[in-house]
Parts: structure tokens; C-alpha cells; sequence
């Protein structure tokens, strides 16, 4: 089973979570050369709010979408040598780690992904009359592994960094099917060897992911881990001059928590989805 799960754990928070004791990973972070990649579906949410008035038949529609949408991304991300980051609606994110610092290798890696991604959705899907294809960010730098959360209840990850905070920049720049990168000249060198998902002990592992995926697979039902159900969201800012390493400290002191959790329910079926925007200390808005 830990080698099923850890396939939800990206390499760089391995990494990291297997070089701490479980009680200290909360607020710690991993520092690493690489080249980052955002890619989403452009005209994603008016084939998303149509499909939704279908009903189950829509929504099962969507699912199956992004499921190829997803699957054939993750394949290629891997064949190149990178690792899927996170994934959020119709976007997601990977990184290629730069053996030695060589950022212009681990940004020619990147760019030939992108370029087989396009090139497998060149076909243009039409569902519900709406027209679906891509755009894609490529760009290169520092990039940060950070875990958060209370070890006594769920862990969760953030990847981040400027890396890709340059793919961001990247991607806003793309036009629907277009592939653009912040040094078009900076891509050189051999591919980048294929990483395999680091193997983490299931005790671990499991304080990462939703506590229904371990007894699933347990039963046998790792086919049906997904699940469909209506949910309430809450954003939560962090506020504007917040930098990493601010939020790093008040996650070791766990201050916020018992506020966080007055109104939360059990907190064993609570998850958190936190997506950090590193902040510039000569700035007051965010960075991308």
C-alpha cells in the first residue's frame, strides 16, 4: 500500500519528509534548482458550468475529461524527467529538479514536455459546443518544498518558489495552444533522467492524504477512491506581506490551530488547501 500512496506525495516533500522526524516536518522546507511548468484548459470554466447543468451525466463527463486530461500530463511530466506538483480544477503544476544546478538543462526538459503535451491535445475536443485546448508556462529558478499542517492531525504540501512563480508569469502571457518561456534562449543539455516516486512508510504517509484513501485500499476498492459530494470552500488569506518564512514560524507554533479547528468538525476528516504566493519583503503585493 505505501507504494500506492506515495505516488500522492511529489519526490521533493519525500524528500523531505523522510529526512525529519514527523513531529518537527510541520513548518520545514527543501530548497532546490528547477524548472517549473503550469499548464491549464483554456475555456475550461464555461464547458465546466455547462456540463454542470447535465446533471450526474455532466459531471461524469467533466470527471472523465480530466482524467485524461491529468493522466496523459502526469505521463509525459515523468517521461521527462519532472514531477507532478499539484493540481487545481483544470490546472496543474510540475517541476524538473536541475541535476547540479544546471537550470538551462532542467528548462530544455521542461520545454520538450510542454511541446509533447501540446502536440498529444492538438486535437481540439468539442463538448457541450464549447472549444477545449491548452496553454502552457515554462520557467526556471529557485523552488521550495514546504510542508504545513499539525502532525497530530493532516499534514499538506506546497511547492513554490520563483521558479514557479516565472512559470505563472509564463503562462499569463499564453495564448490558447501556445507554449511561452521566460528564457527561450536558456535550454540546453541532455534529458533529465526519469524519477520514480520515493516509497515512504504508510504511517506517514497516510497524516498527507484524505484518511478514506488507506481504508479504501485496504478493502480493495482503490478503483473507487474517488468520490463525488457536495462541499462548502473556504479560502483563507494569508495576508499580503506574509513571506514564507513568516508562515513557516506560525506553523511550528501551531497558534492558529485551535481557532482553525473551533468550528471545523472532526478534525481526522478536515482538509486544508493553501496555496502560498511567495511575498517580496520590498513589496507589499504578492509576486505573481
Amino acid at each position: 500500500m505505501a507504494e500506492l500512496l506515495s505516488a500522492y506525495l511529489p519526490r521533493p516533500v519525500a524528500l523531505l519528509a523522510r529526512s525529519l522526524p514527523v513531529e518537527l516536518l510541520a513548518g520545514s522546507a527543501r530548497r532546490f534548482p528547477a524548472a517549473a511548468l503550469v499548464t491549464d484548459i483554456a475555456g475550461f470554466t464555461p464547458l465546466a458550468e455547462a456540463l454542470a447543468q447535465q446533471g450526474r451525466d455532466g459531471v461524469e463527463q467533466l470527471a472523465g475529461l480530466l482524467d485524461e486530461w491529468f493522466g496523459g500530463i502526469v505521463r509525459e511530466v515523468e517521461r521527462h524527467g519532472g514531477v507532478a506538483g499539484r493540481f487545481g480544477g483544470d490546472a496543474v503544476s510540475a517541476f524538473f529538479p536541475a541535476p547540479g544546478g544546471d537550470l538551462p538543462r532542467a528548462r530544455g526538459a521542461a520545454v520538450r514536455c510542454a511541446q509533447a503535451i501540446r502536440e498529444g491535445r492538438r486535437t481540439v475536443r468539442e463538448l457541450s459546443g464549447h472549444r477545449v485546448t491548452l496553454r502552457v508556462g515554462v520557467g526556471a529558478g529557485e523552488a521550495r518544498a514546504l510542508v504545513l499542517g499539525d502532525h497530530e492531525a493532516r499534514l499538506d504540501y506546497v511547492l513554490t518558489g520563483s521558479a514557479l512563480l516565472a512559470a505563472f508569469a509564463s503562462h499569463a502571457r499564453a495564448r490558447p495552444g501556445a507554449v511561452v518561456v521566460d528564457s527561450p534562449r536558456a535550454c540546453a543539455g541532455p534529458p533529465l533522467a526519469r524519477q520514480r516516486p520515493l516509497v515512504v512508510d504508510d504511517s506517514l504517509i497516510a497524516r498527507f492524504v484524505h484518511p478514506g484513501f488507506p481504508l479504501r485500499i485496504q478493502a480493495g476498492l482503490g478503483a473507487f477512491i474517488a468520490e463525488h459530494r457536495r462541499v462548502s470552500v473556504v479560502f483563507i488569506s494569508l495576508g499580503s506581506s506574509l513571506r514564507v518564512e513568516d508562515l513557516q514560524a506560525r506553523v511550528r507554533h501551531r497558534s492558529w490551530l485551535p481557532a482553525a479547528r473551533a468550528r471545523g468538525g472532526r478534525r481526522q476528516h478536515a482538509r486544508t488547501y493553501a496555496s502560498v504566493r511567495e511575498m517580496s519583503p520590498e513589496r507589499s503585493e504578492p509576486r505573481g
